[in-house]
Parts: C-alpha cells; structure tokens; sequence
C-alpha cells in the first residue's frame, strides 16, 4: 500500500526563503559573539555577558519567557595575558602566550600556545 503524499506549499517555502536572504541576521550576531564579546570560557566575565546580550537579542525578536538558568559549575577565570623572559648564555627568548581551557592536570604541569622570538646577544 503506497502511503500519501503530503501537498507541497510553495507559498510556505517562499516566506522561508525570503526570511533566510532577506532579513537574516546571522552575520550581525556571529560579529557580535565572536568579535565583539569574544572568545569565553564557562562562568567567565565574558560567558555571562553572551548570555545577557543573547537574551536581550531574544527579547528584542519578539520571543517571550526569556531568561537563563543557573547551574552548579564551580569558579571561572580570566586570564587577561602572560609574559615570560628567559636568558641564557648565549641567547634571550621571548615568550608570549595566551589562556586556554582549564584542564585536570596536575599543578604541576601547564599548557599554552607561546611564539618564540629569538634575540642574540652574543657577548
């Protein structure tokens, strides 16, 4: 027995598209997320401040019971930047790094992302 199929709405189709090339605004709240708040980890100034511009964006498109949910998550940081000079004998290095996402090691160990630039000083 072949099943029915249902009626295609082309008027329906149109309205999608049209909203989609239109009137999107991805690229405006991408910029605003990436750019302008910027890169954030779980419970970090900048987390909480996507969530509060998302909401007030929601708010702003007509959506209703917008609010957000606090959950159990422990303590969030900031690392606002890090420098670390090194001399040895022959040599000076430079290197600068920037935070990345806390993990489980030991205190003992870390991980960053650094850029080495070499200045000799042969004395």
């Amino acid at each position: 027995m072949a099943a029915a199929q249902e009626p295609v709405h082309h008027d329906v189709i149109a309205q999608i598209k049209a909203e989609g090339l239109e009137r999107s605004q991805v690229m405006e709240t991408f910029n605003v997320l990436t750019n302008v708040i910027g890169p954030r980890l779980t419970a970090t100034p900048a987390f909480k401040a996507a969530a509060d511009w998302s909401a007030s964006q929601l708010e702003a498109w007509g959506m209703s019971n917008v609010h957000l949910e606090a959950w159990p998550f422990g303590r969030g940081w900031t690392l606002e930047g890090l420098t670390l000079e090194m001399t040895i004998r022959f040599a000076r290095c430079h290197l600068r790094g920037g935070s990345c996402s806390p993990s489980r090691r030991s205190p003992r160990s870390s991980r960053a992302t650094a850029s080495h630039h070499p200045h000799h000083t042969h004395s």
